[in-house]
């Protein structure tokens, strides 16, 4: 996905790539109850986290960056919230 995305696109979509492909792995990995499945999609979103500092961050204008730090924030903000408010049944599933 990673190479159709980038020798099609240019810029940030392929973070955005990167994100869904975690997201997928996350879901799937607690759908199944595969803690390597989750771990992966972890390493996918640390590597798309750092990748929106290191590279999306110089190429893109002044209102998208400030949008790209708001949504990234909300999602962090967001995957916090939940991981603590449903601490005890992903210690189950975990």
């Amino acid at each position: 996905v990673g190479d159709f995305v980038s020798a099609k696109f240019q810029g940030f979509l392929l973070t955005i790539s990167w994100a869904a492909i975690a997201g997928f792995s996350l879901i799937a990995g607690f759908g199944l109850r595969e803690r390597t499945y989750r771990l992966m999609g972890l390493g996918i979103f640390c590597f798309a986290i750092g990748r929106v500092f290191a590279v999306d961050v110089w190429e893109l204008e002044t209102i998208y960056r400030i949008l790209s730090f708001l949504v990234l924030g909300v999602i962090l903000v967001s995957a916090g919230f939940l991981y603590n408010r449903f601490a005890e049944s992903l210690r189950k599933w975990m």
